[in-house]
């Protein structure tokens, strides 16, 4: 049977009195952050350099806005003046690009940027870092193709604590060199993991092999790949797959 009808309230039959008030449209969202960001610049805007924790919450509402050019102008002047960026800072930037309409940048930001000083600052707050810790930071060094960085992470990891690096930590610095077009430079990072006892393995020479594929040298490909053979590791598809690109 059908349900009677009750009278309405004062309230309108879509809403309750309990509702909440409709969402903001995108553009009052993004006209409110603009504000914020204005604002936030103009208060920077003194005489007086204004204290990290200013240009901080500058950043994030710069970044809310999706301006990324202010944002990164903040944050090379926090670096000129010796005061390190907050980690938030950081990730800020990484918001600043998702709301330009910059994803690939973004992603770009994290891996290159964010990862590595996340892992920097993990290592310098631990008292005792293990071999996990330090690859963990190698291996964003790899993935963001900084090598220098990379070899900056394994020097203190040996001289300033005594970790001796295993075959994770070779490969990556094989991969932050490959990764930043000095395939070379990868390449004799597989002697020197020789050196320490580490026997290269597929991935080592793999890695190499895509550093001159990408670098165009097919020669020093295929020279790679041989070694690879008189070393008595077995070559797999991708080691094939870089000589034919």
């Amino acid at each position: 049977a059908a349900r009677p009808l009750r009278a309405w309230s004062s309230v309108p039959p879509t809403m309750s009195a309990s509702s909440p008030p409709p969402a903001a449209s995108p553009q009052t969202v993004r006209s409110q952050a603009q504000e914020r960001a204005e604002l936030a610049l103009a208060t920077l805007a003194g005489g007086e350099a204004a204290p990290p924790e200013q240009q901080a919450e500058a950043i994030k509402a710069l970044a809310e806005a999706g301006d990324v050019d202010q944002c990164l102008k903040l944050l090379r002047g926090l670096r000129r003046t010796g005061c390190a960026p907050t980690l938030e800072s950081y990730g800020h930037v990484v918001t600043a690009f998702s709301r330009a309409g910059r994803p690939r940048d973004a992603d770009r930001w994290m891996r290159r940027v964010v990862q590595p000083e996340l892992g920097k600052r993990v290592l310098e707050r631990s008292a005792a870092p293990k071999l996990e810790e330090f690859n963990r930071v190698l291996s964003a060094y790899a993935a963001a193709g900084q090598p220098r960085e990379a070899m900056e992470t394994m020097r203190s990891m040996v001289r300033d604590n005594g970790v001796t690096p295993d075959l994770v930590s070779f490969n990556c610095l094989i991969a932050a060199h490959a990764a930043a077009g000095a395939p070379g430079r990868a390449a004799a990072w597989l002697q020197r993991a020789a050196e320490w006892g580490v026997r290269p393995d597929v991935v080592s020479y793999t890695t190499v092999i895509g550093g001159f594929a990408r670098a165009a040298q097919p020669a020093k490909a295929t020279e790679v790949l041989a070694q690879m053979g008189e070393a008595g590791v077995t070559p797999n598809v991708h080691s094939y797959s870089a000589v034919v690109e």
